[in-house]
C-alpha cells in the first residue's frame, strides 16, 4: 500500500532514481532480441510481463496518492502529471511484451508441426515475437530516462529553492514512487526457469 510522502524534493528525487534504477533493471532483465539459443517461451515472457505490470502499478498507485491529497503543492500536482507520463510508458512496454506472448504462443502452436504454412507461421511469429521485445525495451528505456531526468530536476530545485516549474519549464514532470514492486529484476531469470519446469 502507497504511505503519505513528505513533501522534500531532495526525497523525492532519490525516489525517483530507485524507481528509474527499477526500470532499468527490468530493461537488462530482458531476453535479447535475436539471442542465440532462440526465441523465448511464453512462460519466460509471461515473467516479465507480470514484474512490467507491478513496477506500473506501483506507479500509478502514488500518482493517486498525490492526486488525492488536499491542497497539493506545485512540486506534487508536477510529479502526479509525471507519474502519470511513466505509467504511461510502462504500460506500452507492458503492451509489447504481451504481444511477445501472445506470438510465443503461436510458436507453441505449430511446433513440431511440418508443412509450408506451419514455417511461415513460424518465421513471422519469430520475427515479430524479435520486434516486440525491442519495442519493450525502448519503453523501458524511456521510462527509465524521464525518471531520470526527473530526479534531477527535483534535485536542482531543492538546492536552489526555485519552483519546479521554473526549473525548466521544458523538462519532462518529476515522479516519484511509494510502492516498490515485490518482485525483484535479479529474480526474474529464476522465476522463468522455474516456470519452464
Amino acid at each position: 500500500m502507497p504511505m503519505p510522502l513528505p513533501v522534500s524534493n531532495a526525497h523525492a528525487a532519490q525516489r525517483l532514481r530507485a524507481a528509474a534504477d527499477h526500470a532499468d533493471s527490468l530493461e537488462n532483465a530482458l531476453p535479447r532480441a535475436y539471442r542465440e539459443e532462440g526465441v523465448p517461451g511464453l512462460a519466460e515472457l509471461a515473467v516479465h510481463a507480470d514484474a512490467i505490470d507491478e513496477h506500473r502499478r506501483a506507479v500509478l498507485d502514488t500518482a493517486i496518492v498525490l492526486a488525492t491529497r488536499p491542497h497539493p503543492a506545485a512540486a506534487e500536482r508536477a510529479e502526479t502529471r509525471a507519474l502519470a507520463a511513466a505509467a504511461e510508458r510502462l504500460a506500452r512496454a507492458g503492451a509489447s511484451i504481451g504481444r511477445a506472448a501472445s506470438l510465443a504462443a503461436r510458436l507453441h502452436e505449430v511446433d513440431g508441426v511440418g508443412g509450408p504454412a506451419a514455417d511461415e507461421t513460424r518465421e513471422r511469429a519469430t520475427r515479430h515475437v524479435n520486434h516486440a521485445l525491442s519495442h519493450t525495451r525502448i519503453a523501458l528505456r524511456e521510462a527509465t530516462e524521464q525518471l531520470r531526468s526527473e530526479a534531477e530536476r527535483l534535485s536542482l530545485t531543492a538546492s536552489t529553492g526555485r519552483s519546479p516549474a521554473a526549473v525548466s519549464r521544458s523538462a519532462p514532470r518529476a515522479a516519484r514512487i511509494i510502492a516498490a514492486p515485490s518482485t525483484r529484476p535479479a529474480d526474474l531469470q529464476q522465476h522463468a526457469a522455474g516456470r519452464r519446469r
